[in-house]
């Protein structure tokens, strides 16, 4: 299974967070490798907190132009946690922009709050109606024989 990439990759990172350093390569600090780890990481954080809130992160990756506003605010969160993990690497942690952290902070605490519905028009999750089907089903009821009815 191929991980939701939401575009974002070394050269897309450098551009939109680090435009005036020279771009990722196996001599930067951090590396192009590293930063490809960092980039994967907060790639399965946005799979793993959509997968909380019942949302297929894949769905959403497959189908930009069917969900743009889904999988540019996804997009932005995983730029966004790769461009801290990045900094960091680049100058320590006490030094991270606070801003970006508040911001990807706020990110997470939408969707934990608003779900799905955070990402505008992202597909609803995929469950069953709340009703006496399920209610049975979810408590292990007994619906008896049908022959007993009258």
């Amino acid at each position: 299974m191929a991980i939701s990439t939401f575009g974002v990759t070394n050269a897309t990172l450098s551009a939109n967070f680090f435009p005036d350093l020279t771009a990722f390569s196996a001599s930067t600090k951090p590396t192009s490798t590293a930063v490809d780890k960092m980039i994967i990481a907060a790639q399965g954080e946005i799979i793993g907190l959509l997968k909380a809130k019942g949302v297929t992160a894949a769905t959403i990756d497959a189908a930009q132009a069917t969900y743009p506003g889904a999988y540019a605010w996804c997009a932005e969160y995983v730029h966004l946690a790769a461009a801290i993990k990045a900094e960091r690497a680049m100058v320590g942690a006490s030094q991270v922009n606070k801003d970006w952290i508040v911001e990807r902070d706020s990110m997470r605490k939408s969707l934990a709050d608003n779900g799905y519905l955070i990402l505008g028009d992202a597909p609803a999750p995929a469950q069953e109606a709340n009703g006496p089907r399920t209610h049975i089903k979810d408590l292990s009821l007994d619906m008896g024989d049908d022959a007993d009815a009258s």
